[in-house]
């Protein structure tokens, strides 16, 4: 007598492991995967950009107060003749390196106070220059091609 070939429903299988229906069983488990890593990545970059814009949020005031304060530094060393206003440096600077500013900074490094002022010339050439604050005087210059 021939064996015949018997299907997987009458071998006992049971419904989840038949062929279709595991296909189909794989299908939504990895759909479902594939939505909740979705989900997942999307919850991650919304909590990085509100951890950068509550960061944001905390150092703005600092900052703007640092930099009320350096400017209220820069007005009592103007007052007590400690630097020269910076119209005055500008003037100055004006016949000796003629060109247009970018960038203004006083600084103050071992109780000495300087200008930073970055120049762009006629023919294109970035100039940095450091000034004596009280002087104006040109400590130092740099072209940056």
């Amino acid at each position: 007598m021939k064996k015949r070939a018997c299907t997987q429903a009458e071998a006992g299988v049971h419904p989840a492991f038949r062929l279709k229906d595991r296909t189909s069983a794989l299908y939504r488990a990895s759909h479902g995967l594939l939505r909740s890593q979705t989900m997942f990545t999307v919850f991650l970059r919304l909590k990085a950009a509100l951890t950068v814009a509550a960061l944001a949020a905390m150092l703005a005031p600092p900052l703007a107060q640092a930099s009320d304060r350096d400017q209220e530094r820069a007005r009592q060393a103007v007052q007590a003749g400690q630097v020269m206003p910076l119209p005055a440096v500008l003037d100055k600077l004006a016949t000796t390196h003629p060109g247009q500013v970018l960038e203004v900074e006083l600084e103050r490094e071992d109780g000495a106070w300087y200008y930073e002022i970055k120049l762009l010339q006629a023919d294109g050439q970035l100039l940095k220059l450091e000034l004596d604050a009280r002087t104006a005087e040109v400590l130092r210059s740099r072209i940056r091609r």
